[in-house]
């Protein structure tokens, strides 16, 4: 399961850094905004959830890409 926090509707943010986190129990995550990867990250042995750092605000689409046991699905 992936879930995106917090939502991404800041139309007088644009251009503003703001910091997408993607929440889920185990294995790996990439983040996408625009159909870009803002990379692919592995959640450590003690950790709740994936963070993205100073991720720049622009309208559009932010997606996670959650991988497990080799396999991925996407959510919005």
């Amino acid at each position: 399961m992936a879930h995106i926090l917090p939502h991404w509707n800041w139309p007088d943010r644009v251009g503003h850094g703001h910091a997408g986190a993607c929440l889920y129990f185990r294995g790996f995550g990439e983040l996408f905004l625009n159909g870009k990867s803002l990379g692919l990250k592995k959640k450590g042995p003690y950790e709740y959830r994936l963070h993205w750092d100073d991720v720049v605000y622009q309208p559009g689409e932010l997606k996670v890409v959650a991988y497990k046991n080799g396999k991925n699905g996407r959510r919005t």
